[in-house]
């Protein structure tokens, strides 16, 4: 028989008494791959599959010493591999007695049940602003629930920003929290006073974890020390913060949370992620393009420069409707950009004030996803439009 499984992605589909066979006229018998997320043939999922993975990372690659992980057999290591070897963490299958997959690539219902953002006091730090500081969490319906990774890709992209900028303490100059010594908190040494305070990402509320947070692709550090962090929807753009399963802090804490990031700002916070993780069962779940609550916080400016945005029909299959009103005289500049990166459409407006309608037809295009960029002189506005 020919190379059957290739075919067959799922991996309780294999049977480990059948041929393999690269040549028709010979064929011989092999361990076949029994579990979803190995990528070595060991029927474990272990340090050596994710080795595997990040060793290859967005390479072309093959079942076994390339990466490509049992259950995402694409012939590309990338976010789907990982995720698979997150999710069956420790999981084995006897060659011998093959089993029913206990976790596989198909998410089932969520334990996550949305995202909130809370208001911690900075008054003993020294803001010159009125930054003020925000925590988010993600939560979940169990204690038992898991979250392994914040994640982008081309089909999900993911952004946390803000309308001015996000404090990024020097001292600290951080941006993850386990890279912050948690020492010079509170110590009252000059120059520390802040450092609590910092903004940064993280999975779990502990400045000295048991493990550190992995990360994995382009994560876009540089743009969070202005007023953004964003990622994915360019091709080979993924990119992970994630967890191994049996870190402490993949659980919720005792109000069924997990802190995500803190974020310190006079402006208004929004955005979008992704998140993937573990039900109590131990199967997968994935939630893609989770809102980010708004702090509702008033900008140093008078009021929101952009407002009244409006952008329809999304998804197109040809024309786009952007209206907004922009309540300062400013220079803006509106851009289309694909997957690749490449502008397919820019209009500048120097010395605008007021309403603004315009159609663009994208008809000419191809279909996928893409970014409208809305540029004035002090901000910047990212929306997803998909184009069919």
């Amino acid at each position: 028989m020919y190379l059957y499984w290739l075919y067959y992605p799922t991996a309780n589909n294999f049977d480990a008494t059948a041929n393999l066979d690269t040549d028709p006229t010979s064929c011989t018998y092999d361990v076949l791959c029994l579990q979803d997320g190995d990528a070595n043939y060991d029927n474990t999922v272990d340090l050596s599959d994710l080795l595997l993975v990040l060793n290859n990372w967005l390479q072309g690659g093959t079942v076994g010493a390339n990466g490509d992980v049992c259950g995402s057999l694409d012939g590309q290591v990338n976010l789907d591999d990982l995720l698979l070897v997150l999710n069956n963490w420790l999981l084995s299958t006897s060659a011998a007695t093959p089993s029913v997959q206990q976790r596989n690539s198909t998410p089932s219902t969520s334990s996550f049940v949305g995202l909130t953002l809370e208001e911690i006091d900075n008054s003993d730090g020294i803001f010159n602003n009125s930054e003020k500081t925000y925590r988010l969490y993600a939560n979940f319906n169990s204690s038992s629930a898991k979250l392994l990774a914040i994640f982008g890709d081309e089909m999900n992209p993911y952004l946390i920003e803000t309308s001015t900028i996000f404090y990024q303490d020097q001292m600290a100059a951080a941006n993850l929290q386990q890279t912050i010594n948690p020492a010079f908190i509170g110590s009252g040494i000059p120059g520390t006073e802040n450092m609590q305070y910092d903004s940064w990402l993280t999975i779990g509320d502990n400045y000295n974890p048991s493990q550190y947070l992995s990360s994995i692709g382009e994560l876009n550090w540089s743009a969070f020390s202005g007023n953004s962090w964003y990622g994915g929807l360019l091709v080979d753009s993924d990119a992970s913060l994630y967890r191994i399963p049996t870190d402490p802090e993949c659980l919720p804490n005792s109000n069924n949370k997990i802190l995500l990031g803190q974020f310190t700002t006079n402006g208004i916070i929004s955005g979008y992620i992704n998140l993937a993780g573990l039900n109590p069962d131990g199967t997968p779940w994935k939630e893609t393009n989770i809102s980010i609550p708004s702090n509702q916080t008033t900008s140093i400016f008078d009021g929101e420069i952009i407002s009244d945005l409006l952008i329809y029909p999304n998804p197109t299959n040809s024309i786009l409707n952007i209206n907004f009103f922009n309540n300062r005289v400013n220079d803006v500049t509106i851009k289309v950009i694909n997957s690749i990166g490449e502008v397919v459409y820019m209009s500048s407006l120097d010395d605008h004030y007021g309403k603004y309608d315009n159609k663009i037809d994208l008809s000419e295009y191809s279909k996928g996803l893409y970014v409208l960029e809305i540029n004035t002189t002090e901000n910047t506005i990212i929306k997803k439009i998909s184009l069919y």
